[in-house]
């Protein structure tokens, strides 16, 4: 009573369609060889009580791949599907994969039945946040049961650097230590980062005074606020220590800059300026937020409402916000002969503090006043 059905192509007339003729192709044992039967495997159907109903002889040409995760993958919660034919897909999870974005190429390393293979498969994450691939892509084209162990998802991030006047570190995965890590150069560049990771990064500069606070601006991840502290020579400025999850392959630092909050007068806001005011200050013109590059000299105007009877470049000292002279005195580019409609221009001063004032004023060639 069980019915055979015979699906291979291209042996119409070895074809078989009754019981008595399947022991003798097993029996013949040709179903793994080529000969004049071909590559064949037989499926079978037990139903409805565990008793063989139909029975399938079948071209013997796709590959059968059992797949799973290596341990530590496992344990952090990926999975990859449990069984599929070569001419299917597999799928691999992770929830890791949800902050990358779509697009970005993932190299999935991996084992073949035990064997270590050299040369990963690269996959793109979809719009699911998980990835597609052929089984193919782990076994070739060869008939067989396969057996696929996934070792490792990773993906390669290239960084680019467009504030050319640090250079830059990194931690991978993230650490407690400050001032330790890998030089970004030609060997080092891209950085291959497992699926699931965070790094830290750090731009160094060798005249960045200690303690100033900067802000890495990037594109392929979040923006890092930074403080830069010394270490021999270098003063390295490292993002937070959680680290951060670049969410594709490039990762590019457009700028580096610090916000310096400039006062004029002593170190109180409330009593507005009298005789000197900011150019594009805040309401009393006694206050200015210049962005600039740590370690570079930085640019504001002073424009002067009075004072006629004065010669030569105008003058500042630069005091810190604690009421103690910075030592360094400031000249505007201009005297009083060409500044127009009175305006002045410092270009001079690399910041050695976020957050500083100006006081004790005067010209070239008269003694220093106290500024109101």
């Amino acid at each position: 009573d069980c019915l055979v059905v015979d699906t291979r192509k291209n042996l119409e007339e070895l074809k078989i369609d009754a019981i008595t003729d399947v022991p003798t192709l097993i029996a013949a044992d040709t179903w793994a060889n080529d000969s004049q039967y071909g590559k064949f495997a037989v499926a079978y159907v037990p139903y409805p009580a565990k008793e063989i109903t139909v029975i399938y002889v079948v071209d013997f040409n796709l590959g059968l791949a059992e797949f799973s995760m290596d341990k530590a993958l496992a344990d952090s919660g990926w999975t990859v599907t449990e069984k599929a034919y070569e001419d299917e897909t597999v799928t691999i999870e992770s929830t890791a994969l949800a902050a990358l974005d779509e697009g970005t190429a993932v190299k999935v390393s991996y084992k073949l039945n035990g064997d270590a293979q050299s040369d990963p498969v690269v996959a793109r994450v979809n719009a699911a946040t998980d990835l597609v691939i052929d089984v193919d892509a782990f076994t070739g084209n060869v008939y067989g049961v396969y057996e696929v162990e996934i070792t490792g998802v990773t993906y390669d991030v290239t960084v680019t650097n467009e504030q050319t006047e640090f250079g830059v570190c990194y931690l991978n995965p993230t650490s407690d230590a400050e001032n330790k890590g890998t030089i970004l150069s030609d060997d080092t560049n891209p950085i291959t980062v497992n699926v699931g990771d965070k790094i830290r990064l750090c731009v160094f500069r060798d005249n960045v005074p200690t303690g100033i606070e900067a802000t890495i601006y990037l594109t392929g991840a979040t923006n890092q606020d930074i403080v830069f502290k010394g270490s021999t020579a270098r003063m390295y400025g490292w993002s937070d220590v959680k680290g951060f999850v670049p969410t594709s392959n490039t990762l590019v630092i457009e700028k580096v800059t610090a916000k310096y909050t400039i006062t004029l007068g002593a170190d109180d806001t409330s009593d507005p300026a009298k005789l000197f005011n900011f150019a594009g200050g805040d309401s009393k013109y006694d206050e200015i937020v210049v962005e600039g590059v740590p370690g570079s000299k930085i640019s504001f105007q002073v424009q002067v409402s009075d004072e006629t009877s004065s010669t030569g470049n105008l003058k500042f000292v630069v005091y810190n916000n604690n009421g103690s002279a910075a030592g360094e005195t400031l000249y505007s580019n201009e005297t009083v002969a060409t500044a127009t409609n009175r305006v002045f221009t410092f270009d001079d001063l690399v910041p050695t503090a976020n957050a500083f004032n100006l006081r004790d004023y005067g010209f070239t060639g008269e003694p220093l006043a106290p500024q109101p």
